[in-house]
């Protein structure tokens, strides 16, 4: 059923992660500074529990100001969200906003160097590093669960511990197609590998390459590894990967390396020249331009598509993509809840911060976020809320790609497999799919040291079930 796996390590997580959270017992990976000695170890049970200064209950937001983290918005687009719950508080908020990549080397400058930090607007996939080690809280004080819906609640959760509420859309990754290409070209949509390949060379002559793709931004090629892994693993990427978790299996068996084998092909070729300098900007562009005929991409990103100009009569998602030749469809995405907000164990102010997460997840401030005048870039057709009761303005109607992805995509999307992962993990994954791609390294290479990463901090005391 859709998303029914436990939330475990973050996909955002980055080297510098060490130095400010330890990643396993015994002591390894020492905290850096006096404050994030603070940060529990992930190795044990017991390590959800806040430290000490987090018991600021009651406290006044140090001298008037508060303070949130954000992948969200930008800071001018903030500005004006923010006004009312400022107003209604006597608060001035100070927003510091990253991009995904760069949210948790943001976020570890700031806590190792004690600075105030009182709430977290985080992707999902950052919880579960965040809660056991410490930096975020439980939330024993929120009682509006019924405010989303089941799926974005069950994202905020590690086990039976709700550590952050929704506050934004739910969504997920497929496949687009530039079917105006297809069409001009007489160019069969592929469904497996052989037909990818006989696409490609029929794209080749005119100066199209297969995918577009953002390879710059490191952060975003773990999710073709999960793409391959569910075609490869027979449809079973989640359980494959909760038994390489748990010692039952490595990233070195034959279908996970089945998966990075068909990274390094699809790394000959099938992506646009110098994929891995893209960032995510060139990597939308190069498919709207139509230098690519196909794009694995967010839901989140048809808004940039229709901008760019794609219509009904070139844009396309389909969700029948197969990788392994001869083998049924399974699942070609990921999907999850979107960005949530969570309480710093920091906060100078338990009480307000608790305030703002009712503010932030709010049914009309949700949908403020995405429509309001004032945004520089505001949604212009109706999105998939993780508010049940939220009601996108009447002119806005749902995209029919979104359409879909909703009906047809959604319902059989897991959810993404470095989710589950250590963070350390996902840092060596990043690293060494992107190398794989670049014809850097071999496939083999790639798993076995994704392997040695979960080796070492199994020997250091992780434990996959905590």
């Amino acid at each position: 059923m859709l998303l029914k796996k436990k939330l475990a390590l973050t996909l955002a997580a980055l080297l510098a992660m060490a130095l400010f959270l330890p990643a396993c017992g015994g002591g390894a990976g020492s905290a850096a500074g006096g404050d994030s000695a603070a940060a529990a170890d992930s190795g044990t049970a017991e390590s959800t529990a806040a430290p000490a200064d987090a018991e600021s209950s009651g406290q006044t937001a140090a001298g008037g100001e508060f303070v949130v983290y954000s992948t969200m918005m930008t800071e001018a687009d903030a500005g004006h969200w923010l006004k009312d719950f400022e107003d209604e508080n006597g608060v001035k908020i100070t927003y510091v906003k990253s991009e995904a990549e760069d949210y948790m080397k943001t976020l570890t400058v700031a806590y190792n160097g004690g600075q105030q930090i009182d709430v977290l607007w985080i992707n999902g996939q950052d919880i579960r590093t965040l809660g056991s080690r410490g930096v975020i809280v439980p939330l024993e004080n929120v009682d509006y669960w019924d405010r989303f819906t089941e799926v974005a609640v069950e994202q905020c959760m590690v086990g039976d511990i709700h550590y952050a509420v929704p506050a934004d859309t739910i969504g997920g990754m497929s496949m687009y197609y530039n079917k105006k290409l297809f069409d001009e070209h007489g160019v069969k949509l592929p469904t497996n590998m052989q037909e990818l390949r006989e696409a490609k060379e029929a794209f080749a002559p005119h100066g199209i390459s297969m995918f577009g793709h953002c390879g710059g931004a490191v952060y975003m090629w773990p999710s073709w590894y999960f793409m391959l892994f569910g075609s490869t693993s027979g449809g079973r990427a989640l359980e494959r990967t909760e038994e390489i978790l748990t010692g039952k299996g490595k990233f070195t068996d034959e279908d996970s390396l089945a998966a990075m084998k068909l990274l390094q092909e699809l790394g000959d070729g099938f992506f646009q020249p110098g994929v891995n300098a893209a960032d995510r900007e060139a990597g939308e562009q190069v498919f709207i331009q139509g230098q690519t005929a196909m794009t694995f991409a967010g839901n989140w990103q048809l808004n940039n598509f229709r901008l760019g100009g794609m219509d009904e009569s070139t844009l396309f998602a389909y969700a029948g993509m197969q990788f392994v030749d001869g083998e049924p469809f399974h699942t070609t995405g990921a999907a999850g809840s979107g960005n949530c907000v969570t309480i710093c164990s920091k906060a100078s102010d338990m009480d307000l911060a608790y305030k703002f997460l009712d503010y932030a997840s709010s049914d009309e401030k949700v949908i403020e976020q995405r429509y309001a005048d004032y945004l520089e870039k505001p949604w212009d057709t109706a999105l998939l809320l993780a508010n049940v009761n939220a009601k996108v303005p009447e002119q806005y109607k749902l995209d029919p790609t979104m359409e879909v992805f909703r009906d047809e995509m959604l319902p059989n999307m897991d959810l993404w497999l470095d989710w589950l992962w250590p963070a350390e993990v996902v840092t060596t994954a990043q690293e060494q799919i992107q190398m794989v791609v670049g014809q850097q390294t071999t496939a083999e290479e790639g798993v076995a040291a994704m392997q040695a990463t979960l080796d070492d901090l199994i020997a250091s005391g992780y434990v996959f079930e905590s």
